[in-house]
């Protein structure tokens, strides 16, 4: 199984795995979350996401999603996939609830390579200008 990390600013890794509970229940727990906040240094950040991929990793790989492309957590994860070489990571930033239920959804059936690629060819489609959707 791919398992998947959530590292954002703040509590919005956490507001997404309690608003997935509503799609997928228990099945959220799956997801591991990690807040940045203001009092934390990127160095501690960064210790924090090796220990959570160091006890997730089964294998299989680690699948991040963070928010913001450039910021402390994107780049705290950059850091860690040159420093954990012997783990499969990947990140995709800019997450969004549509993403991240897709990539839940794989995680049991993909591979860490196959469920990127998706969820690449899915991203465009999961925003939508209203206006121009219904055409008012």
């Amino acid at each position: 199984m791919v398992n998947i990390l959530l590292a954002t600013h703040g509590p919005l890794a956490e507001g997404f795995k309690e608003s997935l509970r509503m799609f997928f229940g228990d099945s959220a727990d799956m997801l591991s979350v990690l807040g940045l906040y203001p009092n934390e240094s990127p160095e501690t950040y960064k210790d924090k996401i090796q220990k959570i991929i160091k006890i997730k990793d089964d294998g299989d790989g680690v699948l991040v999603f963070t928010d913001i492309p450039n910021a402390t957590p994107y780049n705290m994860v950059a850091v860690s996939i040159s420093e954990m070489e012997n783990h499969k990571i990947q990140c995709i930033a800019g997450v969004n609830m549509p993403l991240i239920m897709e990539a839940m959804a794989s995680a049991y059936s993909g591979t860490i390579e196959e469920i990127v690629k998706r969820l690449q060819t899915i991203a465009p489609s999961t925003i939508v200008n209203l206006r121009e959707n219904l055409d008012i």
